[in-house]
């Protein structure tokens, strides 16, 4: 969520206005809809007043960080202003998800309202639906009338790794935010990254006329890029790429530029009230305020096919040649990933600090390549490399080759007979001149101006210097040889700039800084005139040269090229090793007993003094207390400090040794007298050690504490301990201490993959799994399902667990499309995931029978009849072809090229009087192209299904496909009658009607232990939303019970407030719902009384489980009729009644 409107880059980002029109104009062209496939939606069908589905998504409970007035509701809240008979979210029975607030006086602040995300756990440490790049959309309708002081929906993603490296370091995305009266003509798109969290990178559209009525909101999302659209995803109003966070020197110059964008995210909606974007909510708010959620969509454009054939060969002892057969999609590029243990999976890191941290354990080391080879170097000689290669292309994700590998010979080091040349843009190497794999940080760009070279001996190819890395970077030349002399030729050339003093910079070789505000225009004399500087260092004890390019008075830094070569003389420049065990630091300060000086931009002379980079240095005179700290540094340490985003680079350590990290704090700024003054964060080698860490809330003003933490040097002998800030203020720190304490223990080896796994469909409620065993013996297998395709495999969807390489899947649903992974586990933990395989299970006993399929408007086509039993209303047609990839069961082409518009009434004879029926009605809008020209009202059997409903709007597009489905029941003269009427815009129109019947159930038996695990035929606890799990270990009496459950899932009850929806039933197929209670907790009648509600009618009241079971810990089971909703679901919902809180042990649903 945007945090300050006034720091908001609006004047950079500013890109469309309309004057007074109600749709964004075109302002830049996106991929076509046609490259575009659906991979997941919620299209938020369901019975009126229940919960969002609870596979898709969680609800969040109380107020939020980000100072919004509003409290939110749980489903079924009783506590603090809920109202379970009022929800605040809740679909709404026309295909709409509602976010509504409500005054209510008992809520924290008067308010409540509700937010669901696509996690669950704490801090949203289970992701339900995540997903990397695509296009990601919403179709909505904002609260954007009168009384709206302080509305504030929001449509917006965040990290799937929040959980473990916090907000705003996992990154933010908010695909729409409106902030209602305080803005009513515009909308914001904004990016929220480490060091940019309050601030945002933001784009806003405008629209005049205000953002009432029906719009869609979305994202087209690429590595490196994200653009914004409404209503159309040609409509792009702004663009943010990472050329934009580098644009802003403050963020660069203090060590934070971040992009967070290239990991998964998950989805969020909701609806705040008040706050610091959209000001408080008044005395003119007015409530209900609500925001309709039509649907949430994500696409992916399809993967180009994958690389074939790649081969790994040691080309030298150092370096390795990678050659693949191209991928048969045209324009694919590809991504090379390396790993040293057989299995790893393709993934990049992200770094929270990359103008500060050098990633040494990257796995991602090239990506766009156009060719079909890549030159990896800089390896260690003897090593095993395990190589991924993947293909991918625009907005798509990547498909990969099968893994490849190479040991690379023992002896000698270096390559190419100890010279190495490196192109420093990376990834497209020239002649000798290889691709870069050691570089961290920074961005590439490419130019086409041919560079004179006159002035240089020994240039690199043209094409070497016709691309750049710009920014702050770190580069890591391991496998040298430890304490020989090597010559660091560095190629610049200025495509940019057009005089001097416009690019300054700085040069850091081994801690120690050798150029200062280097000027290449300057230097060379003109524009695209390559000048080269040579630095001799030597190499560390661990044949380790560190280069880093920082900001210097201009601009950013940039590099062409890169030699390194054996010296021939001059000048040494760079620590070049020492003492490793013990190492001390006055940050901020000069030498102090055993501390030596901190020098910015590193030391000269010291040994192993690491390379200090951003934050400045400060001094007080207020004497610090060491009085209770244990070996405290010298007094005079605690009087200077170093404060900012800052950190410490230590090369030349052992490698692969445990260090001991004594930080040491002292608050003693006085502007900072109070806890929650100074929040600020620490980790070492990229992983968060300190969180919101507060110096005066741990120790008070003035008086020293040490803070004690671990870390482990890379196989480069480098570590890196980094501050940044966090929720408040800057970092500060008084000394640092490394203490070598130990050599760390290889890397576990995980298991290899399963392969080849396999689904085959054994009968209506079962299908058969298979697959080849890992490559590591000893192992067992987890089996994960879903009913969505590319779902993460975690523990809510893993299904069984087993030594064999098959797995005999039951209790199933029919008709169903079912898609599993498998993993293999040992001690040392769980492999990459194998291929994702599906099945669809068998009709028989589960199907819907076709009664009658007619064509509005058409001729016959294969099931579907000429057009039929109609009353008014006119034919029409098109030719343009229809795009059907959001229906499950689309009808023929030709249906949805024709159609009946105009006020019409079908009605279908020759039913059965009193039988249930589902009614599809098939829609695509080939008439108008855009949302809102077409809006009317559907009515079955006189009662109203379709409200103001908008072809249009509802598919996303002209030409697009989509159906709506309805429980329907024949009239006693055994007819079903369709009613179109016009509503807010033109006329209706029908496409096609379905009228089917269930044959028997669509789900038999299923079984669902509340709160416990899988056991028998009961399945793990799934399908709810709220509640809490517990279990006794009491034996239970289950005489009372005719067909009990086992023990187990007695001892087990989910309690509070929940609610379970049960899904892939028959719609309006009828089912029996048993209900297994047991007493674990209270020892007398009248302790526990609580309501049941199924479809959201009462059917318990107050029910007292103790007192009808007779005791404590006797089962009992109480048993209902319900019927399958439209969308396939049974609601069943337990609420507070008279005394304490709810509680279920088991739930059946049986045919």
């Amino acid at each position: 969520m945007t945090r300050n409107l006034s720091k908001l880059r609006q004047a950079i980002f500013f890109l469309c206005f309309l004057a007074s029109v109600s749709v964004i104009t075109n302002c830049s062209y996106a991929q076509s809809a046609s490259s575009w496939q659906l991979v997941w939606s919620d299209e938020f069908n369901g019975p009126a007043g229940s919960a969002p589905n609870s596979q898709n998504w969680t609800l969040t409970q109380g107020l939020t960080p980000d100072g919004a007035q509003s409290y939110n509701c749980l489903f079924g809240q009783t506590t603090n202003g809920c109202d379970p008979n009022n929800p605040n979210v809740y679909l709404d029975g026309n295909g709409n998800l509602a976010i509504v607030a409500r005054s209510a006086a008992a809520a924290p602040n008067g308010v409540t309202t509700g937010r669901i995300s696509s996690t669950s756990g704490t801090n949203n440490s289970t992701i339900l639906f995540g997903t990397q790049y695509g296009r990601v959309e919403a179709g909505m309708t904002l609260p954007a009338g009168t009384g709206n002081q302080g509305v504030w929906p929001a449509f917006w993603m965040l990290g799937n790794n929040i959980s473990s490296i916090n907000w705003p370091s996992c990154g933010e995305m908010d695909i729409m935010e409106y902030i209602g009266a305080a803005n009513p003509t515009q909308v914001y798109g904004t990016l929220h990254g480490q060091g940019y969290g309050n601030d945002g990178l933001g784009v806003r559209a405008t629209n005049t006329a205000g953002f009432g009525g029906y719009h869609v909101f979305g994202m087209i999302w690429s590595p490196n890029q994200v653009q914004f659209y409404v209503d159309d995803v040609t409509n792009i109003y702004g663009t943010i790429s990472t050329a934009d966070l580098m644009a802003n020197q403050s963020w660069v110059n203090g060590g934070l530029a971040a992009w967070p964008f290239n990991n998964p995210f998950f989805l969020i909606l909701d609806l705040n009230m008040g706050g610091p974007f959209p000001g408080n909510v008044s005395s003119a708010t007015t409530y209900p305020q609500t925001l309709l959620v039509d649907y949430v969509r994500v696409y992916q454009a399809t993967p180009p096919a994958a690389p074939t054939h790649v081969t790994a060969t040691a080309s030298s002892q150092s370096q390795v040649a990678l050659n693949w057969t191209a991928s048969t999609t045209t324009d694919a590029t590809y991504n090379v990933y390396r790993s040293s243990i057989s299995g790893t999976p393709p993934q990049s890191q992200s770094q929270p600090n990359p103008a500060v941290i050098p990633q040494s354990n990257q796995t991602l080391i090239a990506n766009n390549i156009t060719g079909t080879s890549f030159a990896d170097a800089n390896l260690a000689p003897g090593h095993t490399y395990f190589y991924t290669v993947t293909s991918s292309g625009g907005y798509s994700g990547e498909s990969a080759a099968p893994q490849a590998s190479v040991t690379l010979p023992a002896s000698g080091v270096g390559a190419n007979g100890g010279a190495l040349h490196v192109s420093a843009a990376g990834y497209s190497g020239t002649g000798a001149y290889i691709q870069n794999s050691q570089v961290s940080g920074g961005f590439t760009n490419a130019f086409t101006a041919t560079v004179d070279t006159s002035a240089v001996t020994n240039p690199a190819p043209q094409d070497v210097y016709h691309s750049e890395r710009w920014g702050p970077q770190s580069w890591t030349i391991a496998h040298l040889s430890p304490g020989s002399s090597y010559d660091l030729r560095m190629h610049f050339a200025e495509s940019a700039w057009t005089a001097a003093g416009q690019r300054q910079f700085n040069v850091l070789v081994n801690g120690q800084q050798v150029l200062t505000n280097f000027d290449i225009f300057a230097t060379s004399g003109a524009q695209n005139r390559v000048v080269t500087q040579t630095i001799n260092t030597v190499a560390d004890q661990n044949g380790v040269i560190l280069l880093q390019l920082a900001p210097g008075a201009a601009d950013q830094p940039e590099i062409r090229a890169l030699d390194v070569t054996p010296s021939t003389g001059g000048t040494t420049y760079g620590n070049t090793g020492g003492s490793t065990a013990y190492i001390a630091i006055d940050s901020g300060g000069p030498v102090e007993g055993a501390f030596e000086a901190d020098v910015n931009g590193g030391s000269f002379g010291l040994p192993q003094n690491p390379l200090t980079a951003g934050g400045g240095t400060n001094t007080t005179t207020q004497t610090i207390s060491t009085a209770g700290v244990t070996n405290p540094a010298p007094a005079a340490v605690y009087e200077t400090e170093r404060y900012g985003a800052f950190g410490y680079v230590y090369t030349g350590l052992l490698p692969s040794s445990i260090y001991t990290i004594r930080l040491h704090f002292a608050e003693g700024v006085t502007t900072h007298t109070a806890a929650g003054d100074r929040l600020f964060n620490v980790s070492v080698n990229g992983t968060q050690v300190l969180t919101n860490y507060d110096i005066f809330a741990t120790a008070g003003l003035n008086q020293a504490v040490i803070q004690q933490v671990t870390g482990t040097s890379d196989e480069h002998g480098i570590l890196s301990v980094q501050l940044y800030p966090g929720a408040t203020d800057l970092p500060s720190l008084r000394g640092i201490e490394i203490t070598q304490t130990g050599t760390a223990p290889p890397p576990p080896v995980l298991p290899g993959a399963p392969t080849a796994l396999s689904a085959t469909t054994a009968s209506a409620s079962q299908i058969n799994l298979s697959w080849t065993a890992s490559n590591t013996s000893g192992v067992q297998y987890q089996v994960f399902r879903r009913t969505t395709s590319g779902f993460t495999p975690s523990s809510s969807n893993q299904v069984a667990t087993t030594t064999t390489t098959t797995y005999s899947d039951t209790v199933l649903a029919a008709a169903t499309t079912y898609y599993y992974v498998v993993e293999a586990s040992n001690a040392s933990g769980s492999s990459p995931a194998s291929n994702q395989t599906s099945a669809t299970t068998a009709g028989s006993g589960g199907s819907n029978t076709d009664v009658v399929d007619i064509n509005a408007g058409g001729t016959a086509a294969g099931s579907y009849l000429a057009d039929t039993d109609f009353t008014g209303g006119t034919a029409s047609s098109t030719t343009a072809t229809i795009n059907t990839s959001l229906v499950a069961n689309p009808a023929p082409q030709s249906v949805y090229q024709t159609e009946r518009f105009g006020d019409f009434t079908y009605t279908i004879p020759n039913l059965t009087p009193g039988a249930s029926y589902t009614v599809n009605l098939h829609f695509a809008e080939i008439y108008w192209t855009a949302p809102g020209k077409r809006q009317f009202n559907v009515l079955i059997n006189g009662a109203t299904v379709l409200t103001n409903f908008d072809v249009l709007a509802t598919a996303g597009g002209e030409d697009i496909a989509i159906v709506k489905s309805f429980p329907a029941t024949a009239s006693s003269s055994g007819t079903i009658t369709i009613q179109f009427t016009t509503g807010a815009a033109d006329l209706p129109k029908i496409s096609g009607i379905e009228i089917t019947q269930p044959t028997s159930l669509h789900k038999t038996d299923l079984q669902i232990d509340a709160g416990g695990a899988a056991g028998g035929t009961w399945l793990a606890d799934e399908d709810f939303n709220g509640g809490t799990a517990s279990s006794t270990t009491a034996a239970i009496n289950t005489s009372l019970v005719a067909n009990p459950a086992p023990q187990a899932v007695y001892q087990t009850e989910r309690f509070g407030d929940f609610t379970y929806t049960i899904p892939n039933l028959t719609p309006g197929a009828s089912y029996t719902v048993n209900l297994h209670f047991a007493e674990i907790y209270w020892s007398a009648a009248g302790k526990r009384q609580f309501n049941v509600l199924i479809n959201g009618a009462t059917v318990l009241t107050n029910f007292d489980v103790f007192a009808a079971a007779g005791g404590e810990d006797i089962a009992i089971v109480k048993s209902f009729s319900a019927i399958a909703t439209s969308n396939g679901t049974i609601t069943i919902q337990f609420t507070t009644g008279a005394a304490d809180l709810p509680k279920v042990s088991g739930i059946e649903v049986v045919g």
